[in-house]
């Protein structure tokens, strides 16, 4: 209601709700359970449902929902973050088959160096650190560029890697 009250139009919403909390899921307190719902699913939902209005009134608009990786395959002590992923990406689906005027993107990152990672205290920490990621900075770059440069209907699932010395190329 708050967008419908301060925007006549919206022609882009980037939905990049993230909090996680990656342990086994009896060692994740409730509150932590809660509050990555309530951001990761809930949050894009509250989004959504507030903006309908708006781009049914225009019949059209661009929507990138960032999810993760997770949303497509399950990884060890990953059952809150992943869920809820999981759920942004059938709300994203969802939303996709509703609202046909809208272009949907849908990407799925794998790590992303942020300060989610800071504030992890499962034993993966260490682990997940070692691993290449990707720089926020160029999920960003790239969304730009696809705003500037819309992508056919067929391609709006992507993948994004972080590239390392033994990537291969194309």
């Amino acid at each position: 209601r708050l967008a419908q009250e301060h925007y006549s139009t919206i022609e882009v919403l980037v939905n990049n709700a993230g909090l996680g909390y990656l342990d086994f899921l009896d060692r994740i307190p409730t509150e932590r359970i809660q509050a990555s719902i309530h951001t990761n699913h809930l949050g894009p939902t509250l989004f959504y449902q507030s903006l309908i209005p708006l781009f049914r009134k225009q019949q059209s608009g661009t929507v990138i929902d960032i999810l993760s990786q997770v949303a497509l395959e399950v990884f060890d002590q990953n059952a809150v973050y992943g869920s809820t992923k999981a759920a942004h990406r059938y709300l994203s689906l969802s939303m996709e088959r509703e609202l046909p005027y809208l272009t949907i993107y849908r990407f799925y990152p794998g790590i992303v160096a942020t300060p989610l990672w800071n504030k992890d205290e499962s034993e993966l920490k260490e682990t997940l650190r070692n691993l290449p990621s990707i720089d926020p900075d160029d999920i960003g770059k790239l969304a730009a560029k696809i705003l500037i440069h819309p992508l056919s209907s067929d391609q709006r699932d992507i993948m994004i890697q972080p590239l390392t010395e033994e990537s291969p190329l194309p």
